[in-house]
């Protein structure tokens, strides 16, 4: 999501609370709603588009300066939000819009691959040492409350509450996991854990 009447950018991660952020920056932003399946990842439906550049909801930062231009993309406060890769991956598998109803081990396994890291949604240059650094500011959905105000500030924008969406009703992350799987998210995630200081949780 871009906006050049607030000059920020903001790199949708998926299942890191993007959807609630974006409902409240959709007024500030150029980017049109759109009802497109391919871009619908949960209840609250909506796709994004630009009608200057081939951006879209889920566009990586490295796609927006290819859009934008260095000029313009380096004018924008860019953001985005994390979240514990393993309680992602988990979000992941029971988003909404995947119908899934059990737990299918085998099909986790496809999901933890599929789930691009963080990095990838923000390196801008093939064998970049540091992506993360690419981004004025990255919130925490473990602290989202906090770290949105913190957005709003940096913006000049009115503090206001994250509505939820999506939230699909399981149990904590810890319970889906045996040993091989932890195993697999830590591998696959070791930037981001490292990065933000993640740990497995057991509950």
């Amino acid at each position: 999501m871009i906006s050049f009447q607030k000059c920020f950018l903001f790199v949708h991660i998926p299942k890191t609370a993007g959807n609630s952020i974006q409902s409240v920056l959709r007024d500030y932003s150029e980017d049109e709603v759109v009802a497109l399946r391919g871009e619908q990842d949960g209840i609250e439906r909506f796709g994004l588009r630009n009608p200057k550049y081939k951006i879209k909801k889920h566009s990586t930062l490295a796609e927006y300066q290819a859009a934008l231009g260095e000029t313009e993309f380096d004018k924008l406060y860019r953001f985005t939000c994390v979240r514990n890769p393993w309680d992602r991956v988990i979000s992941y598998y029971f988003t909404p819009t995947q119908n899934t109803v059990a737990w299918d081990w085998k099909k986790f396994r496809k999901v933890i691959v599929k789930v691009l890291p963080v990095a990838d949604y923000l390196r801008l240059d093939k064998g970049e040492r540091d992506p993360f650094a690419n981004v004025n500011y990255i919130m925490r959905f473990e602290n989202l409350v906090d770290d949105f105000r913190t957005v709003c500030a940096a913006l000049n924008i009115s503090p206001t509450t994250l509505p939820r969406y999506n939230r699909s009703k399981r149990e904590h992350y810890s319970k889906y996991y045996d040993d091989e799987l932890r195993e697999l998210v830590r591998a696959r995630f070791a930037a981001e854990i490292e990065r933000f200081g993640y740990t497995f949780e057991q509950r």
